[in-house]
């Protein structure tokens, strides 16, 4: 049942594609590829770094209740997921991004994959609280309203859920951590050991100071991924302001919430392109503007994300034994 919604939705996005290239003049496309502004393009690549660096300063806050977690380890580890997304299907470079880390922090791959649950939270609020107040402002397509009508209570369920799982029995005491066991109790209790680490990975939640600093980082990097969206529409020619740029930017990132194949390709000029098309933007120009603002996400990150995994994440992985629990170190 699984494949066949994962198919279903792949199949969806393909068809939206094709509905997009659809009846698209290939001279008017080309001729707005070549009149984009590079030095605009070349800032808006720029700030898309500090955004990214900024998304690690927000996983970084979540993980210090955790452990010791360093700024630059978490945030190579957030690249390295990214390029890895362009390759794997079904976001799994978010798999590459704990495997990443891990390599180089004593923290259990299970606790890590408990952060990215907290860490996918704070980003969605951070996104929808923003776009929420705009939306009722006046002057925007009549779906962001419904968008917020939805996203709005998803998310606060879903951190309804967190907070109740991340608080719910937190005094109990690790499993592993109990004394000889029978062999038919093994198993059972390793299962509960990584379900306690992954519960860990919540930590961050329930504490206000953490939550706090990692959604003024996430609110900061959206607010600069809002002025590479405006950039990079400048940059192709088109100016609907910063309320259309937070427009495109959520329609993009609700496209990627359905299955897709390696890269994105196909969600991210559907949503894009549909973003563009209700604020007035002809086809030609904003399936333009959607290809150079993938391209801008997707071919720097790629090759930034192979060499920090290349030169730094394969080499000798920190042992977690060599560590103590209460002293983690992150290289």
């Amino acid at each position: 049942m699984k494949r066949a919604l994962r198919l279903f939705a792949i199949v969806l996005v393909l068809v939206g594609a094709a509905l997009v290239f659809r009846g698209v003049d290939a001279h008017a496309l080309g001729a707005a590829l070549r009149e984009v502004a590079w030095p605009t393009l070349g800032a808006a690549l720029a700030l898309n770094f500090v955004a990214l660096a900024l998304q690690g300063a927000r996983w970084q806050a979540l993980l210090r209740p955790v452990g010791d977690a360093r700024f630059v380890p978490t945030t190579l580890a957030l690249l390295s997921g990214f390029a890895a997304s362009l390759v794997l299907p079904a976001r799994g470079g978010e798999l590459v991004r704990v495997e990443a880390l891990a390599r180089r922090s004593a923290v259990p791959r299970a606790t890590l994959l408990g952060s990215l649950a907290a860490d996918h939270l704070v980003n969605g609020v951070a996104l929808l609280a923003p776009m929420t107040a705009l939306v009722f402002v006046g002057g925007l397509p009549l779906w962001t309203r419904r968008a917020a009508a939805i996203g709005v209570p998803a998310v606060l369920a879903l951190g309804a859920a967190a907070w109740a799982l991340a608080t719910h029995g937190a005094g109990l005491s690790d499993p592993s951590a109990r004394g000889p066991q029978g062999r038919g109790r093994r198993a059972a209790t390793a299962w509960r050991a990584r379900l306690f680490a992954l519960r860990a990975g919540l930590a961050g939640v329930r504490r206000p100071r953490a939550l706090a600093v990692s959604t003024a980082w996430a609110l900061a990097a959206w607010g600069v991924e809002v002025l590479v969206t405006h950039l990079t529409m400048l940059a192709c020619g088109v100016d609907v302001g910063y309320a259309g740029a937070i427009v495109v930017l959520l329609a993009v990132n609700f496209a990627l919430l359905a299955p897709a194949p390696p890269a994105n390709l196909g969600s991210f000029e559907v949503g894009a392109v549909l973003a563009l098309g209700s604020l007035g933007v002809e086809r030609d120009r904003a399936l333009a503007v959607a290809l150079v603002f993938h391209a801008l996400h997707m071919l720097p990150v790629s090759v930034a994300g192979a060499a920090v995994w290349l030169g730094y994440f394969r080499r000798q992985p920190i042992a977690a034994s060599s560590e103590s629990a209460g002293s983690r170190r992150w290289a």
